[in-house]
């Protein structure tokens, strides 16, 4: 690894909780999406989508970036996570180069012990590093917490 390569990792994350906490306020405040009494996510589409009772409201096209599991205490990349389309995590592959000319092991080791902020950072720097607009964490009831990136979010045209 050449300097110019070289980053302070500390300084790099702190930019990426920075770069997401700014949009995520605004997007949250945009468009309301703690007012929602559901979502749905659909990986064929890329699109996952807040609503109420059966009407979609928002419509955002979201990128995988990965699972943390509360069972084994571990982060999975979402380009290693077998049961995800592709059209959802070509962009995620982008994270994984960045860690490998940074020399960042986090970012491009497939599966490695993690703890719940681990998820948060790799959220974090994945939408500094993608440019995304917001993130979101999805718990399911087997212990595993799914992240996703918004690369754009709109009012559902089916309002």
């Amino acid at each position: 690894m050449t300097n110019k390569n070289r980053l302070n990792y500390p300084t790099f994350v702190k930019d990426s909780y920075n770069y997401i906490e700014q949009n995520q306020e605004q997007i949250i405040k945009d468009y309301l999406l703690k007012s929602y009494e559901r979502f749905n996510i659909d990986q064929k589409t890329g699109i996952f989508s807040w609503g109420d009772n059966e009407k979609n409201i928002v419509e955002a096209e979201f990128e995988a970036v990965g699972s943390f599991s509360l069972v084994d205490n571990s982060w999975l990349w979402a380009w290693k996570n077998d049961t995800l389309f592709e059209k959802i995590t070509r962009e995620i592959q982008k994270v994984k180069t960045f860690g490998e000319e940074h020399s960042i092991e986090k970012l491009f080791i497939p599966y490695w012990g993690a703890t719940e902020q681990d998820g948060y950072e790799m959220a974090a720097i994945s939408a500094y590093i993608l440019k995304a607009i917001g993130f979101y964490r999805i718990p399911f009831d087997n212990g595993v917490q799914f992240y996703i990136l918004f690369k754009n979010i709109k009012w559902s045209e089916h309002i």
